[in-house]
């Protein structure tokens, strides 16, 4: 399978009228969104759009920005799982899976542990990414209630179970790919210039998961802005995102590799490649 893949569009940066659907590879089977697409209650004019031009299955997580300006993040996300479930060829991923032909996707936002530095000072941590971190001031939890690290650590820790017990309880033969919008290792790429203090609260290191026998064969993750590619033992781990609007950049955008037209081949992968897995 051809899994063309992209993350964070952005197009709540976008007037109304400039957000387009994408040109999809030639040789795309589907399509992933790895989080931060637009707010909430544009996602499925989006998506539909986007399904209807590219004529293939599009599996979507939701990212951080989903949710900013909304009354409730739980709300946003019972909507998304309510209007996107119901459409034909559209797989909204909250902590669940769905099978496409050979492939399994497992996908969640996945939100943070905090640990990315060690357990040493989580706590600390957890009070500067509350302090400098926008989620926490534009996401509410419900009616005069802001976000907090503890509410994202809950979350992770949720999704962290959820992605284990799926690998124990439901083998899978084929390739099996975690899609998430936030990232799962400490060698992904994170935007030129950010605070260090700020990383755990933009990745986790999951190489537990990555490294048993019956782990993810592909992650794609977004979150970062800035495209990685590379392998943790049989796991290959890949962004492409697009980021925000940048009119200094070559391509227009935050990311100047953003390739429109990224595709992983399944076939390649290292448990599935014809030279068989890395030793």
């Amino acid at each position: 399978m051809k899994i063309w893949f992209v993350s964070d569009l952005h197009f709540e940066r976008f007037l109304p009228e400039d957000v387009a659907v994408l040109e999809k590879p030639d040789d795309a089977d589907v399509m992933v969104v790895a989080g931060d697409t637009h707010k909430c209650p544009r996602v499925p004019d989006w998506v539909l759009r986007q399904r209807d031009a590219s004529g293939i299955p599009i599996v979507i997580v939701a990212g951080n920005h989903e949710h900013y300006g909304q009354n409730d993040i739980y709300n946003s996300l019972s909507l998304l799982r309510v209007v996107l479930g119901r459409e034909e060829g559209i797989h909204f991923l909250e902590n669940n899976a769905v099978i496409l032909g050979d492939c399994r996707f497992v996908g969640a936002t996945m939100w943070t542990d905090f640990l990315l530095h060690g357990e040493q000072n989580r706590v600390s941590r957890m009070t500067k990414a509350h302090f400098y971190m926008n989620d926490y001031g534009h996401i509410a939890t419900g009616l005069y209630k802001s976000l907090t690290p503890a509410d994202t650590l809950e979350f992770h820790e949720r999704t962290r179970r959820e992605f284990t017990e799926t690998l124990d309880w439901y083998p899978h033969d084929g390739p099996t790919i975690f899609v998430t919008h936030h990232m799962p290792h400490p060698m992904c790429g994170f935007r030129h210039g950010m605070n260090d203090i700020l990383k755990p609260a933009y990745a986790s290191d999951m190489s537990d998961i990555m490294l048993r026998d019956d782990g993810p064969d592909l992650w794609i993750s977004g979150h970062g802005h800035e495209s990685y590619d590379f392998e943790v033992g049989q796991c290959r781990v890949v962004a492409n995102p697009r980021g925000y609007v940048d009119k200094r950049s070559h391509n227009g955008f935050e990311n100047p590799e953003w390739d429109p037209l990224k595709v992983v081949d399944t076939d390649l992968l290292p448990r599935f490649r014809p030279s068989g897995p890395t030793p």
